[in-house]
């Protein structure tokens, strides 16, 4: 039977001289990394004096969804940072396809040159790449975020038991909305607990922009073990303040707290 030679590399590498033969028109390529485009080329054998021209081809490996340890962190400052993410709902009319990739700008991101950006006047849904095992109810995401100074709109924080149904996202948190600067101090830092996902392993962030040119920034993710004795869920609010007494509500949406104490 006929005999063939093949060589593959990642793409922004150079060919060596490294040969392997092969007497059947299938190959199978091993131990290859995730999320990596690769150059393959294959040619006939007949004799060290007589081979023919390369047949080349290219391909490129999709993401790898393996657990990670946690705590978890990510700031966005790697080479395709959201290519395994998913976007079940992406921006449209004046600025379509956010959330996207805010790269190597002078826009001050929290740290580095890169953060996640949520822009225009639509609905946007992003949802992390489903890494941090089959139960994510012990777990909550910590992050900071930005919001322009004239945003107005709804950024929230949560979970989805599907990426392809957008109608699965559950808000856990409504972030403050409210417009800030840019320096790094304008940052708010969030934690958000994930107790209530139940069987949902996405955890997703939302922004309903309502207004042209809105726009919320995200950076510097942790995800880490929920503490042994974890804060309230929602909102604290005072009302009702006299000289000599005040009314203080807040709720809390965990299903794991049944006991609060006032200092």
């Amino acid at each position: 039977g006929a005999t063939y030679q093949y060589q593959y590399k990642i793409a922004t590498e150079s060919w060596n001289e490294d040969l392997t033969t092969v007497s059947d028109g299938s190959i199978d390529l091993s131990e290859l990394s995730a999320l990596t485009t690769y150059n393959v080329r294959v040619r006939r054998y007949c004799s060290d004096d007589d081979v023919s021209f390369w047949k080349s081809a290219t391909f490129k490996t999709p993401c790898a969804y393996d657990d990670v340890e946690i705590p978890w962190t990510y700031n966005f400052d790697v080479e395709n940072a959201i290519e395994c993410w998913f976007r079940p709902v992406a921006s449209t009319g004046s600025y379509p396809g956010y959330p996207k990739m805010l790269e190597n700008t002078s826009y001050a991101c929290h740290s580095g040159g890169n953060c996640l950006e949520f822009k225009g006047n639509s609905d946007q849904i992003i949802a992390m790449p489903p890494i941090f095992g089959a139960d994510i109810t012990g777990l909550r995401v910590c992050f900071y975020y930005r919001i322009n100074e004239n945003s107005i709109g709804t950024p929230q924080v949560g979970f989805m038991t599907d990426v392809n149904d957008p109608t699965t996202f559950t808000p856990v948190k409504t972030l403050e909305a409210t417009g800030t600067g840019t320096a790094v101090t304008d940052w708010k830092y969030e934690k958000v607990s994930l107790e209530a996902a139940g069987e949902a392993k996405y955890i997703a962030f939302r922004f309903d922009g309502a207004g042209y040119g809105t726009s919320m920034y995200v950076d510097d993710i942790t995800v880490e073990e929920l503490p042994s004795c974890s804060g309230i869920t929602g909102t604290l609010t005072i009302k009702e303040v006299s000289d000599n007494s005040a009314t203080l509500e807040f709720v809390d949406d965990s299903p794991n707290h049944s006991a609060w104490k006032v200092y």
